[in-house]
């Protein structure tokens, strides 16, 4: 089986919404905002640092269609945000 996960900001906006499907069962996690914006960027630091030193993963990534690309993409999007949130609370 397969797990699939959603991230979504809550109602109110103060925490992320993580949802997480696996067969039948369901499971859904509310993560305080600060917290969760402190552990994502951990765990994208984490992961860029794997990829930049793993050429088997590098690999697996191109080879699939279209994942090199998303992943560029998103990454990109996150620049813009942190460039925005900059710009809002000052250098």
């Amino acid at each position: 089986m397969t797990m699939k996960t959603t991230v979504n900001l809550s109602k109110k906006g103060n925490s992320i919404m993580l949802v997480f499907e696996e067969g039948f069962s369901t499971y859904s996690i509310a993560v305080p905002l600060p917290y969760a914006v402190s552990f994502f960027l951990r765990g994208l630091l984490v992961s860029l640092a794997a990829l930049e030193q793993n050429k088997d993963l590098q690999k697996k990534i191109e080879q699939k269609e279209g994942m090199k690309a998303e992943i560029l993409e998103e990454i990109r999007k996150a620049f813009v945000l942190y460039e925005n949130v900059l710009k809002e609370i000052g250098r």
